[in-house]
């Protein structure tokens, strides 16, 4: 591959150097570059075409672009023949197509490159020119006579974003006419991106002249309403009847625990008249609560409390000291703990506070005082130390059946279920008064 290469470049630099030869051949190569679109800032591919192509071994043609518009940033051989296409760098304007020659005359048509432009931002909208050129003894065949070509120029139209618009032609509707809202108009392409709608005639906008309140003297007047698009009236103006007085008052004062109050003048805040004069209100005297009372215990000493208002706080009478009662402490002997029954150490207990101490002058007080009561010891039916019996196993609720209705002890009302005992005790009274009243109807017979 690289011995090819080698080989085209010399045939290209030996062919610079002959002279122009004449034209033999009669038809005519046609250049051309497509035509396509795209917004500010977007890529864009145009396609390079070689058409009524008579046979030729090498050509080379230039693409002249607004470079202030666009920039090349790819290109792609297509291939003509088997051979490839050579670019210039994407920085050249004019960008340069170069087939370097063939041993052989080619006579492939169609799309043979592409080149990629992209649309700089400081494009502008509107239709910009790919133009294409080329010498004559640039497209030649293997017996080295040039080709006659035509070109067709190229065309990239830049389309706009629509970024920015204002609004043209609004229009506000009117009592009298229809408005518009605008067409929204881009401000780059002039285009209308949006037409507008028409406005329905609008209502007439209200205003009033010539309205005031009624005072307490005076009638008002609710003024008149009209148009002022138009000045059509729609409204005739009404009288307002005088106001009442607007009451305020003035001067009022609640009375305290030691000081009159007042209602406060009543008058009217519009014209000032005096509706009603003040009258004071008696002071209303201390309200009597009593604050820290607390009573003595065995050490400590009592309080019998202030006496205060509770409305002003103020100290009314002070309390006084109340002395600690004392501890009245007794001797409480030991006592042994039964089977059933706690017992207890011997110690000394207060009889006011029932603090337990170690010592008749209460210098030692102690908690732990209890015996607890022993539980019954049984061995063949009676307990070892007191001599009980031991309860049979009917007699103990927690070995019963559950499921017998005697042992069910509350129904759904929470009353107690009648024994069986009871149930027979029921049946024998029922039947004496049965009987009773059997012996009371013969005895009335008998008196009839």
């Amino acid at each position: 591959m690289k011995k090819i290469l080698a080989l085209c470049l010399t045939v290209m630099l030996v062919l610079a150097m002959v002279p122009v030869i004449g034209v033999a051949a009669a038809d005519v190569v046609t250049l051309s570059v497509g035509k396509a679109s795209a917004e500010i800032g977007a890529e864009v591919t145009v396609s390079v075409s070689i058409d009524s192509n008579p046979g030729i071994c090498s050509a080379k043609f230039l693409i002249e672009y607004d470079a202030d518009a666009f920039e090349v940033v790819a290109h792609k051989n297509k291939g003509l023949g088997m051979y490839p296409a050579a670019f210039s760098p994407k920085t050249a304007n004019p960008f340069i197509v170069n087939w370097a020659p063939s041993l052989e005359d080619i006579t492939d048509t169609g799309e043979v490159a592409t080149v990629t432009f992209r649309v700089k931002d400081t494009a502008k909208v509107g239709k910009y020119t790919l133009k294409v050129t080329s010498a004559q003894k640039d497209i030649f065949n293997t017996s080295m006579e040039e080709i006659p070509f035509t070109t067709v120029d190229g065309e990239i139209e830049v389309i706009c974003k629509h970024g920015t618009t204002n609004i043209v032609g609004a229009k506000d509707a009117t009592c009298s006419a229809e408005g518009y809202t605008g067409d929204k108009v881009c401000t780059a392409c002039g285009e209308i991106v949006e037409a507008g709608k028409a406005i329905a005639m609008s209502a007439h906008t209200e205003v009033v002249e010539g309205a005031f309140d009624a005072t307490c003297s005076a009638v008002g007047s609710t003024g008149t309403t009209k148009c002022s698009v138009c000045g059509e009236i729609i409204k005739a103006a009404e009288e307002i009847a005088k106001k009442p007085h607007t009451e305020v008052v003035e001067g009022a004062k609640d009375a305290t625990c030691t000081e009159a109050g007042s209602t406060g003048t009543t008058k009217c805040s519009v014209c000032g008249e005096v509706i009603k004069e003040a009258e004071v209100i008696d002071a209303k005297g201390h309200t009597e609560v009593l604050v820290g009372a607390k009573d003595a215990t065995c050490e400590d000493a009592g309080y019998t409390g202030d006496k205060k208002c509770s409305v002003c706080g103020i100290t009314l009478e002070e309390g006084k000291v109340i002395d600690a009662k004392g501890h009245d402490i007794a001797e409480v002997a030991a006592k042994e703990a039964t089977c059933d029954e706690d017992g207890n150490i011997a110690h000394f207990a207060c009889s006011v506070c029932g603090e337990t101490y170690a010592d008749i002058d209460g210098t030692e007080a102690i908690t732990d005082v209890i015996i607890k009561a022993t539980g019954h010891d049984y061995a063949d039916g009676k307990c070892k130390v007191c001599g009980e019996d031991e309860p049979k196993e009917e007699e103990k609720p927690a070995d019963k059946p559950a499921d017998k209705p005697a042992d069910k002890p509350n129904t759904d009302n929470g009353d107690k279920a009648p024994a069986t005992n009871d149930v027979a005790n029921i049946f024998v009274v029922a039947s004496m008064l049965m009987a009773i009243a059997a012996a009371a109807v013969v005895v009335l017979k008998k008196k009839a």
